[in-house]
């Protein structure tokens, strides 16, 4: 739908354009509007995304992993024993001995690396790779797509506008014609025959114009 809206606004600026003789838009711009804005081509811009990040991602399994982790933890009361000296036979020193720390830290690190996994890795990478592969050709084709509707329509209707403005001409000058002729008739310079003939080629003429504005009205359909 929005792309339609798009060359929409496109063929609106193609006519305004010719109607008030201003500049129109040029190939290049045209094609960066309807590439920038149309949804299939949107969509298959993000599944090739996606399918790139998945490329990454099952290649890492070639990868080593490195993981590092910490702990913390806070004791109260200390653990402790009470422990007795003897220093004679009939006395004895009795001490209290802490097993551990209020603050305790421990910190792990750990590095793995996979040597053999049964192909699951190459197997992963070459599929992803398909994927990318499929999604990349999408976006090619969807674009070429794209770009061929566009200039189709683009010229389909230039070409039709410039035949109606040749036709409105024509029928403006076989107006001003007849209008001549006319006069000439009741000045007594010019025969019957004429103003007939200067009639029948402007009710030629007009159907030339209708005909160009529905074709025009058609082509923006």
């Amino acid at each position: 739908m929005r792309y339609f809206i798009v060359l929409s606004f496109i063929l609106l600026q193609i006519t305004t354009a010719y109607s008030q003789d201003k500049e129109i838009l040029t190939i290049e711009e045209i094609k960066k509007i309807v590439l920038v804005n149309n949804r299939d081509l949107i969509l298959a811009n993000e599944k090739m995304k996606s399918a790139e990040g998945s490329l990454i991602e099952a290649r890492a399994g070639f990868l080593p992993k490195f993981t590092l982790s910490g702990a913390y933890n806070y004791i109260s009361p200390v653990p402790s024993i009470n422990m007795e000296i003897p220093i004679s036979t009939t006395a004895r020193i009795s001490k209290e001995i802490e097993t551990g720390a209020n603050n305790n830290w421990l910190f792990q690190a750990a590095l793995n690396h996979t040597l053999f996994d049964w192909g699951r890795t190459s197997e992963s990478c070459s599929l992803t790779n398909t994927k990318l592969e499929v999604a990349q050709l999408d976006v090619d084709l969807i674009g070429i797509q794209v770009l061929f509707d566009a200039m189709q329509l683009y010229y389909r209707v230039i070409l039709f506008e410039k035949i109606l403005v040749q036709n409105e001409e024509h029928l403006k000058n076989s107006e001003l014609h007849l209008k001549n002729s006319e006069e000439r008739v009741k000045q007594g310079v010019a025969s019957s025959f004429e103003l007939i003939k200067a009639k029948v080629q402007v009710s030629s003429v007009k159907p030339l114009v209708s005909r160009a504005k529905k074709n025009l009205e058609l082509a923006k359909i």
